[in-house]
């Protein structure tokens, strides 16, 4: 029972909480945040996703067991490459990327055009 009642304050917090972040997107300058929160979700959040879900994958999950799970039904084998992929390659060109990424838009903010 006090698990129960834990998960139930939490969803409440919960919800409570996104309401108030959710009355933000409905004042007269709501589209403005909307603009705002979507165009960083989609430059910068998007690769912070990325980068993180190749982190989860290589190092803290088990990745020999998904990669030979993957190897049983594909039809292309990747080898050693889908760790070096995984590992490296992906990683590094996700920073880099969302590294200038977010440096572009953070030297395009103070500008309107």
């Amino acid at each position: 029972m006090p698990f129960v009642m834990a998960a139930i304050g939490s969803a409440s917090v919960f919800c409570l909480v996104g309401f108030c972040f959710s009355l933000l997107f409905v004042t007269s300058s709501g589209i403005m945040w909307l603009n705002i929160v979507d165009h960083w979700m989609n430059n910068c959040g998007l690769a912070v996703v990325g980068l993180l879900e190749c982190v989860a994958l290589a190092y803290f999950l088990r990745h020999h067991e998904i990669e030979k799970f993957i190897h049983e039904r594909s039809e292309i084998h990747l080898g050693d490459w889908s760790e070096l992929c995984t590992k490296y390659i992906t990683p590094a060109i996700l920073l880099f990327g969302g590294f200038f990424t977010c440096l572009r838009l953070a030297m395009k903010s103070g500008r309107t055009t």
